[in-house]
C-alpha cells in the first residue's frame, strides 16, 4: 500500500494513501463549543466546511503544536448510509509517502479498545510506524454530530 507519514510529537504513524483528498496548511478553524477536545473546529476549505480533527489530542491528550510544518490532511471518511465525508486530521507534520507492503504490517502486540483506529505496526529498521485506520476514527455518537446533512452537502461542492 502507499502510506502517508505523519507525526504526533514523537511518533509517528501511517495513513493510507487512496483515503487522502489532499494535505493543507494548518489554518485557522472555527471552533466548536461543547464539543469534545479532539475536534479542533471546523475548516472552510474552497466554501465548504468541514470537522478537523487533532490527532495529537486524541492520541497523545495534547493539541497538536501550531508550526509550521503542521497540516491538515483532508481525507474521504466512510460512511454506510450516506456518500463518504470529507474530514479533516490534524498532525504536526507530514513527513513524506511510502509504499509499504502489507505482509511487512504486523500487530501491535497490545489491544486497544478505547482506540479502534490504531491498527498493526510497520517496522523499518529502527523505524516503528502505527497504522491509522480512518474508519474507525470516530464513535458513532460523533459520527451524528459532525456529519449533518448540510455538512453533507457542502462536502458534495468541492468533490
Amino acid at each position: 500500500m502507499q502510506a502517508i507519514v505523519f507525526r504526533c510529537g514523537e511518533l509517528s504513524f501511517a495513513l493510507e494513501a487512496k483515503a487522502l483528498a489532499e494535505i493543507v496548511p494548518a489554518v485557522s478553524l472555527r471552533t466548536l463549543p461543547h464539543a469534545p477536545g479532539w475536534v479542533a473546529g471546523l475548516l472552510n476549505l474552497r466554501g465548504a466546511t468541514l470537522p478537523v480533527i487533532d490527532l495529537c489530542e486524541l492520541m497523545n491528550g495534547r493539541a497538536a503544536r501550531r508550526v509550521l510544518s503542521t497540516r491538515i490532511m483532508v481525507v474521504h471518511y466512510p460512511s454506510p448510509e450516506k456518500p463518504e465525508h470529507l474530514l479533516g486530521l490534524m498532525s504536526e507534520s507530514v513527513t513524506e509517502m511510502q509504499q509499504v507492503d502489507d505482509k511487512a504490517i504486523g500487530p501491535a502486540g497490545v489491544k486497544t479498545p478505547e482506540a479502534p483506529y490504531l491498527g498493526g505496526v510497520i517496522t523499518k529498521g529502527n523505524i516503528s510506524l502505527q497504522v491509522l485506520k480512518v474508519s474507525e476514527l470516530l464513535p458513532d455518537n460523533v459520527k451524528e454530530r459532525l456529519f449533518t446533512d448540510a455538512q453533507t452537502a457542502g462536502t458534495k461542492a468541492i468533490q
